[in-house]
């Protein structure tokens, strides 16, 4: 029972620091166009790599949704580098996940993940910059024809962002109800089953770990634990909310912050699926630079948040998985919560029907 009563917290917490997290993200979709992002990333130099990284920071999208938006920018005139910086710092945060980072886990890490992002996403760019190919538009256009079958057949996960990247012209009133309808519906959509694999993960670490066992095998800090992270999170498909109640369960059994930040930082960032597309893209020698970029700035601020942890401040976080839910605040919290989940249960159900009917076709 317990247990049962850590999950149940944790989800609500979840749920209702997610709530704050979509309607920020509504208003972010409606004032930050992929178009807007697209004009400012056109040259190769450094300035460019810098506002990639910059502008990816906020925006929603997680590590094969980004993909689409990534190609939109490659066929806008985008150079490999700058796309590259963008699809590196946009699926380790969004508004929604600083949202729930500082909810769940505190200042130090809802600050330290987007400072993290922008600055990884510059690293990796340039390198990309000074050891990639020559920038070329060559085949960008079969590449885009060919994307929606690329993304949907790698992960199904992103099928409402390989739509059409072009745009009418509507009123602020109608782009209003687009950005609302597209947070609560496709966004969520995409996100949603990952959000429940990821507190399922969390339950299941904290049932079945003891609560010794990370510490008695060494593996609480340090390099092993950080590349063991690397391991785990890099191959996986998770978006940057999901894995923030698997790092909690991992930080309550002992785990060092660095260690539970690589872990932050790797598995939003990438998946098997995201990546075999972004090698046909971009060749393979930028995917090196990709993943070598992402692994390098994963470790170092793994180790400078450890070593930081003296000066900055940690809530504890076998307490924070028992925060009390009382009063008007506590009502107000479970009531977001559950509006939160009644929109992830639909967007499962309609998402898990939509497929059965094309396969039933097929």
């Amino acid at each position: 029972m317990e247990y049962l009563e850590l999950i149940l917290k944790m989800a609500v917490d979840m749920g209702f620091y997610m709530m704050i997290g979509l309607l920020l993200v509504a208003f972010t979709n409606l004032l930050l166009k992929k178009e807007f992002i697209a004009d400012h990333l056109g040259s190769n130099d450094l300035w460019a790599v810098t506002k990639a990284s910059l502008l990816g920071v906020p925006l929603p999208l997680c590590s094969c949704g980004v993909i689409p938006a990534g190609m939109y920018i490659k066929e806008k005139g985008g150079s490999d580098s700058s796309t590259v910086s963008f699809l590196v710092s946009t699926p380790q945060t969004g508004v929604d996940s600083i949202v729930a980072t500082y909810g769940m886990m505190g200042l130090t890490f809802a600050w330290f993940r987007p400072v993290a992002a922008f600055i990884s996403g510059i690293f990796t760019g340039t390198l990309v910059r000074l050891f990639g190919r020559k920038n070329s538009r060559k085949d960008t256009e079969a590449a885009l024809v060919k994307l929606e079958e690329d993304c949907n057949g790698a992960c199904g996960c992103c099928e409402s962002d390989c739509d059409s990247v072009e745009e009418t012209q509507v009123s602020f009133k109608n782009r209003f109800r687009e950005s609302f309808r597209f947070t609560f519906g496709e966004f969520l959509s995409d996100i949603s089953i990952h959000f429940l694999i990821g507190v399922v993960v969390a339950f299941l670490i904290m049932l079945l770990v003891p609560d010794d066992l990370i510490v008695s095998l060494g593996l609480q800090g340090g390099i092993v634990a950080m590349l063991a992270m690397v391991a785990i999170g890099l191959p996986m498909y998770i978006c940057s909310t999901s894995s923030i109640p698997i790092a909690l369960s991992l930080l309550a059994k002992g785990i060092s912050p660095g260690a539970a930040f690589v872990f932050l930082f790797m598995g939003p960032f990438s998946n098997i699926a995201s990546l075999t597309v972004l090698s046909k893209k971009f060749g393979r020698r930028t995917m090196i630079l990709y993943i070598a970029g992402a692994v390098i700035s994963a470790l170092a601020f793994g180790f400078l948040l450890d070593e930081l942890a003296g000066v900055l401040t940690f809530p504890d976080f076998s307490q924070n998985m028992n925060l009390s839910h009382e009063g008007a605040a506590g009502i107000v919290r479970y009531l977001l919560a559950g509006i939160f989940y009644i929109f992830v249960f639909k967007a499962v159900f309609i998402k898990a029907k939509t497929r059965f009917r094309r396969r039933t076709v097929d």
